[in-house]
């Protein structure tokens, strides 16, 4: 997997953003996805580790689609 480049960490950190993982529930997701809008972000990468298991797709596209 690529390493996400230290300035792009550092410019996430300052605006009160400490990680690059989304993991919970959809609330928790939503919340996540907010302060990025808020920070800037225009584009998100989704990573689905259990991509063949159809439920966790189908709930992400139901809470966010």
């Amino acid at each position: 997997m690529a390493r996400i480049p230290e300035v792009f960490l550092g410019f996430l950190k300052q605006v009160g953003i400490h990680t690059t993982k989304l993991i919970g529930s959809p609330a928790t997701i939503r919340k996540g996805l907010a302060a990025l809008e808020a920070a800037g972000v225009q584009e998100v990468l989704l990573l689905f580790p259990d991509a063949l298991q159809l439920d966790s797709l189908r709930l992400f596209a139901k809470a966010f689609i």
